[in-house]
């Protein structure tokens, strides 16, 4: 039993009820706040970001019994987190054919998450040296890669499926492999941390 005390941190738990309330609201009535574009996006960049990243390092920092003080670096992976998840959220909208916040038109709507996704690789590589104990050179070398590799998955979107053409990426392809960038992130930021 004392096992089970030190597991269920209030860190752990905190990110738990949190995770259930925001997921609850965002898929049962009476709410159901998926149905709104803004507060379902809303609820997922909560999750995400925030919820999951800082109340995971409070268990962390917990059941290692470090000071339960949150550093810049997860503040960092947490607004990366959000930029992402607001990027993958506008992806879903043009997979789906359904509405896109504000009204955009479906170009309008990639050309944003394109500038989301390069502002926030930019704003990393710019920031890198300011952000303390991690490895600053191997986060601006990794996020440098991971830019020109955006940038061509970008290059080779096709908005408009077109007979004629025989190359380039749906619309769903380049969703998936967003999603999968935005894992690597989770893969990067443990490792510039490590290597500090």
């Amino acid at each position: 039993m004392p096992y089970c005390r030190r597991f269920f941190t209030r860190g752990l738990v905190a990110t738990v009820l949190l995770s259930l309330a925001i997921g609850t609201a965002y898929s049962l009535p009476p709410l159901q706040l998926k149905r709104f574009s803004l507060l379902g996006s809303c609820c997922k960049l909560l999750v995400r970001g925030p919820v999951v990243n800082v109340g995971i390092f409070l268990h962390a920092s917990s059941q290692l019994g470090l000071m339960p003080q949150v550093p810049g670096r997860i503040w960092v992976l947490t607004l990366v987190v959000m930029v992402f998840s607001s990027a993958i959220a506008l992806l879903k909208s043009l997979r789906d054919g359904s509405s896109i916040p504000g009204n955009l038109t479906a170009t309008q709507g990639f050309q944003l998450v394109w500038c989301l996704l390069t502002l926030c690789y930019s704003g990393l590589i710019i920031a890198a040296r300011f952000i303390p104990a991690i490895d600053a050179n191997l986060l601006m070398v990794t996020h440098s890669l991971a830019l020109g590799y955006f940038w061509y998955l970008s290059h080779r979107v096709k908005l408009v499926a077109d007979a004629s053409e025989a190359v380039g990426l749906s619309c769903k392809e380049y969703y998936q492999l967003i999603w999968k960038l935005f894992f690597v992130e989770y893969l990067i930021f443990p490792t510039v941390c490590l290597l500090a």
